[in-house]
């Protein structure tokens, strides 16, 4: 059995709202599941003083904020915590609080999942956010998320995540606006990275080559093929896209991975 939880929260002066979030929900509802494997995704908004929740957050975690001086990065990280802690509750299936589910960190900044020893651990976790939206997913296998808003930088680093030939063959299969599509290229290739950091490695944009897409409606699959050199990974990547207009988003999930690796994600 697969299940999907997709939960998406808007807050204006933190009070729940409809919003844009409605059709991003419709969106990702689509998207494609391995077999026998569920995950879950929350995603949240990140607003100018973002509350800080003895019901989402421990004091250990509430003390580990004194280390953000800048208002913004502070919010993003509140926005990625309650987002993370909302989609992990989501897929334990358990009566338990936010602030007892602790997302923690490895040495290279991959996020993990700490969970109360009574509770079986064997989720993977990824984190997100862009702008005014934080969107974090929870998984049985190793997964990458990410959220992008569409902004004009992009273009102007272009060259230093994508090639013209990945764009043409974005571009001539899809038909999409330039900017929708180095949106998504974007993200596809943030989520494979975060996805294939679970090896010990993180790729850098350019050693991963889009080879194929194939369109859905709103959903985009794209493969991405690894550089020769990284031996430690599987040799291709699937990605799903979706874009609501103002926010491109990606997922990849590896199903498969040897088990001597899969233990390694919380070291």
């Amino acid at each position: 059995m697969h299940v999907i939880f997709v939960y998406l929260h808007y807050y204006y002066k933190n009070r729940p709202v409809t919003t844009m979030t409605d059709n991003f929900s419709k969106i990702l509802q689509k998207l494609h599941i391995p077999k026998n494997k569920q995950y879950s995704l929350a995603t949240v908004a990140v607003t100018d003083n973002m509350p800080l929740s003895v019901e989402y957050f421990s004091k250990h975690e509430l003390a580990s904020l004194t280390a953000y001086k800048h208002e913004k990065r502070r919010n993003e990280w509140l926005g990625g915590r309650q987002a993370a802690k909302q989609a992990a509750q989501k897929i334990l299936h358990a009566d338990i609080a936010y602030k007892d589910i602790t997302i923690a960190n490895r040495e290279d900044g991959r996020p993990y999942l700490q969970l109360p020893t009574q509770l079986k651990n064997n989720y993977d976790i990824s984190i997100s956010h862009s702008s005014s939206l934080a969107i974090a997913m929870t998984a049985e296998c190793a997964c990458g998320v990410d959220i992008q808003k569409t902004e004009p930088t992009l273009t102007k680093v272009e060259k230093r995540f994508c090639t013209q030939k990945e764009v043409a063959l974005f571009e001539s299969i899809t038909k999409l606006p330039k900017e929708e599509i180095l949106t998504r290229l974007w993200c596809a290739k943030e989520a494979v990275k975060k996805a294939a950091n679970i090896c010990g490695t993180m790729p850098g944009f350019l050693e991963l080559q889009l080879t194929d897409i194939t369109a859905q409606n709103d959903i985009i699959t794209a493969t991405l093929a690894a550089s020769k050199k990284l031996t430690s990974m599987p040799k291709n990547f699937q990605t799903q896209t979706c874009y609501n207009g103002s926010y491109g988003f990606a997922s990849c999930l590896i199903p498969d991975l040897p088990n001597h690796i899969w233990e390694k994600r919380n070291a």
